[in-house]
């Protein structure tokens, strides 16, 4: 297809909907713009110079009529989902290149697969419950009010994610047909996927999803374990609401973004800084990260002193309740935390996080409807949804679970709807 474009001529620190247009074409062209929020920001510019320098132009950042002619002529390449992820099948098995450019020979037919971390256990539960052979950690009894009775009892497996480990002996017993990694592809997980399926016998496949690729995550899954029909339903769920989220933040004008830190850890003293995978949802909905700090590779939580946080002096903090071993009531009630404006004007807010956290950790499906949730919490008059119904229609799409409205009001917990 052809992509057609204005052409306002675009630099940095320009915002809109056409540089959404601009980034989303970047990032099917291979080219890495960052979060695709509608802001012209450094990683935009970045993939700007290198799509100039590729193509002969001028690297100047700036993307004028000669950039916008160029866009427009490249034919973008299919979309996996558009190629309805085609596989070799030879008898009983399928030849597949996963998301991470491995060649694995997978069974033709999936009946019975685990998800190597809460990421993609999540998701896997939203696509077919009925193929899930374990969860990583047995959910919790608030969880499990949220969850099919089927799977209530499944066990837990471990995995291979943060400091974890799979539990080898338990994973052999169930006999899956295929692990699924799901997360970050880096050299290091692709390393220990190779390992993982020698030492099992299982074949592993990985799949990278980040936010603004969660639909394709989707349809490459559904492909995967024979569900494409119902993969393709909460793909476009997932496309249609980060199109829409993105739009929308996009008209909130720099000097109007609300400067917000998010508190993890036992004391709040934690935090994660932009460029964070754990930080995308405030990014995609165009809240000011106060954290400045080096990005801490790997399992994140940058440490934050007291004294630091205060200097920044955030409008708003979001924070892990008790539940999920964090620090809200303690920032309602430390005197040390006093000073912050956030707490001065009651701007203090626990993520939701039944049956699993909305924001972050994991980073996963409950993301979609995260976003639409912390865009209506900080500018409600740009995200103007009606928050009980989106909670409704998200947890009988991907949690097969019927909420009335009285129940959707209680997750959203601190704010009236």
């Amino acid at each position: 297809m052809t992509v057609v474009m204005s052409l306002r001529i675009l630099c940095g620190g320009v915002a809109g909907a056409d540089v959404v247009k601009l980034q989303s074409t970047l990032a099917a062209l291979g080219y890495n713009p960052g979060v695709i929020d509608g802001i012209f920001g450094g990683r935009t510019a970045a993939a700007v110079v290198q799509f100039q320098k590729d193509n002969g132009l001028l690297p100047d950042e700036i993307v004028g009529p000669i950039t916008w002619k160029y866009l427009q002529r490249i034919r973008l390449p299919k979309k996996d989902s558009e190629i309805k992820w085609k596989f070799t099948t030879t008898g009983s098995q399928r030849t597949i290149k996963d998301r991470a450019g491995r060649i694995v020979s997978v069974p033709r037919v999936i009946k019975r697969a685990f998800a190597t971390s809460p990421m993609g256990s999540i998701i896997l539960y939203s696509l077919c419950p009925y193929k899930m052979v374990g969860w990583n950690n047995v959910p919790r009894f608030t969880e499990n009010r949220y969850i099919l009775p089927q799977c209530q009892s499944l066990p837990g497996l471990g995995g291979w994610y943060g400091r974890n480990t799979g539990n080898t002996e338990g994973i052999l017993q169930l006999h899956p047909d295929v692990l699924i990694g799901m997360g970050d592809v880096t050299p290091a997980k692709i390393s220990k996927a190779d390992r993982i399926q020698q030492q099992l016998g299982i074949p592993v496949v990985l799949i990278d999803a980040p936010m603004a690729k969660m639909d394709e995550a989707c349809e490459f899954m559904g492909a995967l374990l024979g569900e494409r029909t119902r993969a393709h339903e909460l793909a476009e769920y997932c496309r249609n609401t980060i199109v829409d989220v993105s739009a929308r933040a996009a008209r909130i004008p720099k000097e109007k973004r609300v400067k917000v830190y998010y508190a993890e850890g036992v004391k709040g003293l934690h935090t994660e800084p932009e460029g964070s995978r754990h930080i995308e949802v405030l990014s995609l909905v165009g809240g000011d990260n106060v954290a400045k700090l080096p990005l801490n590779e790997g399992v994140g939580m940058s440490p934050v002193s007291l004294r630091e946080l205060l200097l920044w002096n955030p409008e708003v903090i979001l924070a892990w309740g008790e539940g999920q071993g964090g620090y809200y009531q303690g920032i309602l009630t430390d005197p040390s935390w006093r000073g912050l404006r956030a707490v001065q004007q009651n701007r203090v807010y626990q993520i939701p996080s039944a049956p699993f956290n909305w924001l972050d950790r994991p980073p996963s499906i409950n993301r979609i409807l995260g976003v639409k949730w912390l865009g209506n919490l900080l500018y409600p008059d740009v995200f103007n949804y009606n928050m009980v119904e989106e909670v409704r229609e998200f947890f009988i799409k991907f949690y097969h679970c019927n909420l009335s409205g009285a129940e959707a009001r209680v997750l959203l917990a601190q704010k009236k709807f």
